[in-house]
């Protein structure tokens, strides 16, 4: 899967290895803000994605679908 997110955008898309888009999750903000990185951790499957909200949003790949783990107040980032 391929992962993207646009300027300013307050969900991140997922597309297979051919560019066909796959679906999109809306990323749980605290307030207003937007997606400014994405990162995969490959041997746990699970996305990282930092807001300008202050916080990290977690999400793990499973074998169907991907599901949202947990959110973590980071006003550092």
């Amino acid at each position: 899967m391929i992962i993207s997110f646009e300027r300013y955008s307050k969900e991140i898309k997922f597309y297979d290895y051919d560019l066909q888009f796959k679906d999109k999750y809306k990323v749980p903000l605290r307030k207003a803000g937007f997606v400014t990185s994405v990162a995969y951790d490959d041997n746990n499957m699970i996305y990282a994605v930092a807001s300008s909200d202050g916080c990290l949003h977690f999400y793990q790949k499973g074998k169907i679908r991907i599901d949202f783990l947990k959110t973590i107040v980071a006003p550092n980032i």
